[in-house]
């Protein structure tokens, strides 16, 4: 807590909104794991992969979310936040796209998983926020 209460607003603001888009992507990749993969991947080793992967991801936003609760104070702040998919507008196009993905319909699993993939990567490309990031923060967050 000491680190974030001598961070700048800026600082803040930025970290928060990082922290309100994983918690609200995470959820879509849960969504994508099972509404899509669990039904179409029969194999039992590939079955156990994904409920793995599931668990991963719903530690990850455990985390997210308990991360925005500890630190956000402002309990205004603290809704918008946590339902970034609705009060901002980045992570709103976001979402719609991943879930149009999800429910694209026939689809071969090749193409889902590359899908899958290329998601994975966008969504993740804030990680590397001080090299390539994507998005401008002015006009974004």
């Amino acid at each position: 807590m000491r680190d974030w209460e001598t961070s700048s607003g800026s600082e803040k603001h930025f970290i928060s909104h990082v922290l309100a888009f994983f918690a609200a992507s995470d959820g879509i990749v849960l969504e994508n794991l099972g509404a899509r993969f669990l039904n179409d991947v029969q194999v039992p080793e590939a079955r156990a992969f994904y409920g793995f992967q599931i668990a991963m991801e719903n530690i990850h936003s455990e985390m997210y979310s308990l991360l925005l609760e500890t630190y956000i104070k402002d309990p205004s702040e603290k809704h918008r936040l946590f339902n970034a998919v609705e009060n901002i507008p980045c992570v709103a196009r976001m979402a719609k796209w991943a879930l149009d993905w999800i429910n694209r319909g026939k689809t071969n699993f090749f193409e889902k998983r590359v899908g899958e993939y290329q998601k994975a990567y966008v969504m993740s490309s804030l990680q590397d926020a001080g090299k390539n990031f994507v998005f401008n923060m002015d006009e974004e967050f």
